[in-house]
């Protein structure tokens, strides 16, 4: 419950930390007041919020709600890989302290509702074989959540993408608190009440496949021949619209506790100044 109210948390697009001005007047103006007039009540800070704590003071201040996001696979040196059967690092149990040590400086802020403890550090699927690299692998995150638990008893905690729990029996664990998948069909959270009998969100989902993750090359290449990327740019945004406006209403009437669009415009609008070449 949250304010008296059984809450649905949604936003318009998960900051990335890395990308994040570190003016706090840049943050209100780019991220807090865009959602806030959009009738959004949540903020998440994709991988590494943490490493900002000024947000926290402007997030206070404008009745914000936010999820703070840890480092923590950059922080075992993982290279970038979220298959489970990449090994484990033994500094993993050494990463643990150093991660909630950072985090502990914000516990203080209203606006902090949930720690998000790691991102997509444990992905399967639906159908893998639950080998002991994911045992392992899902046995390191609940001692992070545990972790994070024990630092704040007042918080939930969330695996972003963290699917290693919404198909093992490791999500009737105490320490998780919040099952969260990211890209999954809607057909996943079927019957997800009496399944988990905890809250579940759609941590990330984009304007569609074809469209989030291959237009950056496309426009990358379009510019390179010379070709004017804004009629493909419109044409394919109204497009994923149209199929994030599907999904979206297939994920609400699911009842989902909460949606996170991920880098909805942000990133893929031709006009902004993300690509080399693009004024």
């Amino acid at each position: 419950m949250f304010n008296g109210q059984k809450p649905f948390y949604v936003q318009d697009n998960s900051v990335g930390a890395v990308f994040l001005p570190m003016h706090r007047f840049h943050f209100r103006w780019n991220c807090a007041d865009a959602n806030q007039q959009a009738n959004m009540n949540m903020l998440r800070l994709h991988k590494g919020g943490y490493f900002f704590p000024k947000t926290l003071d402007v997030a206070d201040e404008m009745g914000m709600l936010m999820m703070q996001e840890t480092n923590f696979r950059q922080i075992i040196r993982d290279p970038g890989q979220c298959d489970v059967d990449h090994p484990v690092r033994k500094k993993g149990d050494h990463a643990i302290p150093e991660t909630v040590e950072q985090a502990k400086v914000q516990r203080n802020h209203p606006s902090l509702v949930i720690w998000s403890t790691e991102n997509e550090h444990g992905v399967i699927q639906e159908n893998d074989e639950i080998t002991p690299a994911v045992r392992e692998r899902a046995e390191l995150l609940l001692k992070l959540n545990g972790a994070f638990k024990e630092m704040d008893p007042t918080r939930p905690t969330v695996n972003n993408g963290g699917t290693i729990f919404m198909f093992t029996d490791y999500h009737k664990d105490p320490r998780v608190d919040i099952l969260d998948g990211h890209y999954v069909n809607p057909r996943v959270w079927d019957n997800w009440k009496k399944k988990y009998n905890k809250p579940c969100t759609m941590g990330e989902i984009s304007l569609g496949g074809p469209f989030a993750w291959t237009y950056q090359g496309e426009v990358r290449s379009m510019r390179q021949r010379g070709e004017d990327p804004q009629p493909y740019f419109w044409n394919a945004v109204n497009a994923a619209a149209q199929y994030m406006e599907g999904r979206l209403r297939s994920f609400r009437s699911a009842e989902l506790a909460g949606l996170w669009p991920f880098a909805a415009m942000q990133r893929y609008h031709p006009f902004m100044p993300v690509w080399e070449g693009v004024e």
